[in-house]
Parts: structure tokens; sequence; C-alpha cells
């Protein structure tokens, strides 16, 4: 499981960087997300990969107790947690072969291939994610309404930390002093 969170974040880092959400601009030289990422704009990011990981059936089931699953709750989100790593064990050595091929390709200065093989591989990294999505779905479904409201409850705490983590380092890098020759902030 922790491989297919690797590939989905994988895929999510791999889209095209883009500007940062917001009025204020991002001094130069400061690394820019991909948009969606820690925002909440129902876009492909964080919030998303967090939504499929809190909601992926092996998640649920660590939590059966708290969660007060049924035994059927419990067996449907097992045969969906065996399907999901059966599927991932197919999916995986093909993403590491077409990887690979692009290295050699690299390394052989054969962009072309290089290229075509990524491209391989980044198809094979969306096909794992989109089925972790779809198993996430799944057992999102097998819970009741009380359900999920408690889990999405755990997930909107998780994010909110996240983001006064994210607040308190930025408050920390705007108080940092600025190194010789960098231009001033804000003019």
């Amino acid at each position: 499981m922790r491989t297919m969170i690797a590939l989905a974040a994988a895929t999510a880092l791999a889209l095209p960087l883009a500007g940062q959400h917001g009025d204020h601009q991002a001094p130069e030289g400061t690394p820019r997300r991909p948009p969606g990422m820690m925002q909440h704009e129902g876009g492909m990011g964080m919030p998303l990969m967090m939504e499929i990981h809190t909601f992926s059936p092996q998640a649920l089931l660590e939590r059966s107790e708290t969660l007060g699953l049924t035994p059927e709750q419990v067996q449907r989100l097992t045969a969906l947690q065996t399907e999901t790593r059966a599927a991932h064990e197919r999916t995986h050595p093909e993403v590491q072969a077409r990887f690979a091929e692009a290295k050699t390709a690299w390394d052989a200065g054969n962009m072309q291939a290089a290229t075509a093989a990524t491209q391989a591989g980044m198809q094979a990294m969306q096909a794992a994610h989109l089925g972790m999505q779809s198993a996430a779905g799944q057992a999102r479904a097998i819970l009741t309404g009380e359900q999920r409201a408690r889990v999405q409850g755990w997930m909107d705490m998780r994010q909110m930390r996240v983001h006064e983590m994210q607040q308190r380092g930025e408050r920390m890098r705007q108080r940092m002093p600025r190194p010789m020759g960098a231009p001033r902030r804000g003019g």
C-alpha cells in the first residue's frame, strides 16, 4: 500500500508546475507547486490524495473498531483490499520496467525513446492511481453516513494541522534574514 501511495504522490508531482494560487507572489527562487497541491479546490492534489488514502480499504480496516464496522462491512472491505493489492501487484512491475527503460534510453542519449518510456510509465502510474481512487470510492460507499462523517472529520483535522504547519513555516521564512544582495521583500 505504501508503494501505491508513493506512486500516487509521484503522479501528482509529475504534473506540470504552475504558479501558486492566491494574491501574494512567492519570492524569486521559491519552489512553486502544481495547482491543487494543498489547496482545497477539487482538483487533483493533496486533498484528493489524502481522501483516497483515508478512505482506502486498508485504512478503514485499520480503524474498524473505532468506526464500529459490522462483520459484513469488514468482509466487503477485506475483499476490496485483496482486489486492490492484486491490481497493484500487476501494475507495479510495469511501472518499474517503463522507468528503467526510460533511464536506459536517457543514459544512451536517446531522448525520443526516453520520452516514450517515461510517458508509458506515467500512464501505468495513472492507471494505478485511478484504481486506488476507484477502490477508495467503493470503500467509502460501504460505510454508513455516520461512519463517513467520522472519517471525514479525521481527514479535516489532519488537513487543518497541515495548513497550520504551512502557515507557521511561511511566517518563519518571512522572518529569516535575507541573503546579501537579495532583493527586498514586497518591493
